[in-house]
């Protein structure tokens, strides 16, 4: 699969790929994820917005196939192997970019605000150590660079010295 300028990498996970599909979302990389979605509507949405199918599903797998889309059949068990196939095959890169993150449960792009201008949606405590809210604009849920955030980092440089390894 041909390597393609990070930022305009799109995704659609199949409903095995939950995990996936919100770790993606937080790189930064627009991903469609559906629980309850057809084959055949996935691989035309696929088609349609020219976006990387990721699956478990061998059947789908050799679907998207045959129609000539880009595709990659997750092999993995845990999440840390699968992040780690997908980055391989597709050059997604293993950093959290506020500037480009996206709200891991609806896909939106996350908007910095004062978290003053939040206190209601925040604990008092995030309010007070934190100076910037990321904000989904769909949903409502709000985010900030807590304890989360660094075991998020964590494992990525994890799949990143893997990743540079494999890459020897």
């Amino acid at each position: 699969m041909s390597k393609v300028p990070w930022q305009r990498l799109k995704f659609i996970v199949d409903a095995m790929l939950g995990d996936v599909a919100k770790w993606l979302r937080v790189l930064g990389y627009d991903t469609f994820y559906s629980q309850s979605i057809d084959d055949n509507i996935l691989l035309k949405i696929a088609d349609n917005e020219q976006r990387i199918i990721v699956t478990k599903d061998k059947d789908l797998f050799i679907k998207a196939r045959k129609k000539g889309l880009k595709c990659v059949l997750v092999e993995g068990i845990n999440l840390e192997e699968k992040l780690l196939q997908i980055a391989r095959e597709t050059g997604v890169k293993l950093y959290i970019n506020l500037e480009y993150t996206r709200c891991p449960k609806c896909n939106s792009k996350l908007i910095p605000v004062s978290s003053v201008e939040v206190l209601e949606r925040v604990p008092p405590a995030v309010s007070k150590l934190q100076s910037t809210i990321w904000l989904c604009p769909n949903c409502g849920s709000a985010y900030w660079t807590g304890s989360h955030y660094d075991s998020m980092n964590k494992i990525l440089k994890s799949i990143r010295e893997k990743l540079s390894e494999v890459n020897k």
